[in-house]
């Protein structure tokens, strides 16, 4: 033993770098005792992996939701507004990546994984102290969530050491995710329905103040205004060309008879009268005749405005009327909103742990911790022992 020591400090003394032989002087020299603590770990952990640790099974369920959505975007994209552009489309866009995203939620939710604790007793089981800490181990250790979003499907899993307890527990998940998402798209839907139903109302009384409005106006001017100016305009038009042609005929007179001749008098008296009517025409209020012209830009604009305003309440009724109805219906809707592609099933093959794995994995860091171990005895402790012996010499 003193001669593997000596052996052992003289290789360490002065020792800068190393080279191969060194690594393989460390091999060859514990070689026994690398191969007794590599073989003993292996041992150790094979009888761990068979004999200690539980084999693990994994059963899972692949779901997918029933329809794209049960919002406003479900209602808008359900032929209720077919016409007005691509609107529908776009509402529709990308639910089915924020259900898929909704559904993991709801099965990692604390109310979901704390119901999963208490069913199935695991805060004993696992032995764990605090909710909290369970809690965290059954996300990070028991849950397997994972999303296809190509196929718009989610996959939910579970490790547990029991096949038949394994299935039990999926089934859990899948009802519960299939009783939350429906209870929150009849929320959803409630919402939905009443907002719809106070902008229905909102609506109708608009409507209602628009009729009556028009009503007012037509009682005052007429059911249609504007053929009501229009016959009027083409009146004075006609009123204008009579003037204009009576003027005519009064100048060809004056130039055949004297300006004292009772025809010139008549003629002039005629043309005047008809000014008079063509200035009442142009100046007294529309209300006052039906051939006046005064205020009739307003006039026509207002009955523009009010059956403008009378044809963008019904069409707004029109839009509103088939998506409350949906509303209403999807309220009272009570089906499930998953589909179960593929049910749960009770698995006849163990998931984990991988044997041969950890057999191999803790036979190499055996084998590596050893011998990083007699390679610092032989190259770093070696050297300190020499180190300190040196001084002590010194100080002697």
């Amino acid at each position: 033993m003193e001669n593997n020591n000596k052996t052992a400090e003289e290789l360490g003394d002065d020792k800068k770098n190393f080279t191969l032989n060194d690594f393989l002087y460390v091999l060859l020299k514990y070689k026994k005792q690398i191969l007794i603590v590599t073989i003993s770990l292996t041992v150790i952990s094979a009888f761990i992996a068979f004999f200690v640790l539980d084999p693990i099974f994994h059963s899972n369920s692949i779901v997918k939701a029933s329809e794209k959505s049960s919002g406003l975007e479900k209602l808008l994209s359900g032929g209720g507004l077919l016409d007005i552009g691509e609107f529908g489309e776009l509402a529709g866009a990308g639910a089915g990546a924020n259900e898929l995203a909704l559904f993991e939620q709801i099965v990692n939710s604390r109310t979901c994984v704390e119901n999963f604790i208490i069913k199935f007793n695991l805060l004993e089981e696992f032995n764990y102290k605090y909710m909290y800490d369970c809690i965290k181990y059954v996300r990070e250790e028991v849950f397997d969530i994972t999303r296809n979003k190509l196929s718009n499907t989610m996959t939910i899993g579970v490790y547990y050491k029991d096949p038949q307890i394994a299935k039990q527990m999926v089934e859990f998940l899948i009802d519960h995710l299939n009783k939350t998402y429906t209870d929150l798209n009849v929320l959803n839907a409630k919402n939905n329905r009443e907002f719809l139903e106070k902008r229905y109302k909102e609506a109708m009384v608009v409507l209602n103040k628009t009729e009556d409005s028009m009503k007012v106006f037509q009682d005052k001017y007429g059911v249609s205004p504007e053929l009501k100016v229009k016959a009027a305009l083409q009146t004075q038009m006609q009123l204008e060309a009579t003037v204009i042609s009576e003027e005519v005929k009064l100048d060809m007179l004056k130039k055949i008879l004297s300006s004292d001749q009772p025809e010139i008098k008549e003629q002039e008296n005629k043309i005047s009268s008809l000014r008079n009517k063509l200035q009442d025409m142009k100046t007294m209020p529309i209300d006052e005749s039906e051939l006046a012209l005064n205020g009739a830009p307003e006039i026509i604009m207002g009955y523009l405005r009010l059956q403008r305003e009378l044809e963008i309440q019904n069409k707004i009724l029109t839009t509103l009327i088939p998506l409350f109805e949906q509303a209403r219906l999807q309220e009272k809707k009570d089906t499930p909103s998953l589909l179960i592609i593929d049910y749960p099933n009770v698995p006849d093959k163990k998931a984990k742990p991988k044997r041969l794995i950890i057999i191999g994995a803790s036979g190499f860091l055996g084998f590596v911790s050893v011998y990083i171990y007699f390679f610092f005895y032989v190259f770093i402790y070696s050297r300190i022992r020499n180190v300190r012996r040196q001084v002590s010499e010194s100080i002697s």
